[in-house]
């Protein structure tokens, strides 16, 4: 993990695309983002629903790789775009 000013301009890309897509993700699970009044209030995601999410990150992530060529490897070796997560997310 790096903080977002160390990155370089492709992880910094990445994590705006991950914030960009918040909103379809969340409508994914059925949840819409409101502002917070007398008649909405805050909620928790479940956990069942965090693990949804989760998989939506996941394939999300594993698009954006499969499209910039990257491959499966038991060890991850990004000058040779080979990565340990580029699979299923079960795995």
């Amino acid at each position: 993990m790096k903080r977002y000013d160390n990155l370089d301009e492709t992880g910094k890309e990445l994590n705006r695309v991950t914030a960009r897509l918040t909103e379809a993700k969340l409508h994914a699970l059925e949840y819409a983002i409101r502002p917070v009044s007398d008649t909405v209030r805050p909620v928790r995601l479940s956990t069942c629903d965090q693990d949804q999410l989760t998989r939506i990150e996941h394939d999300i992530w594993l698009a954006a790789r499969l499209l910039d060529g990257y491959e499966f490897a038991r060890t991850t070796k990004e000058p040779l775009k080979l990565h340990r997560n580029v699979t299923q997310f079960e795995k």
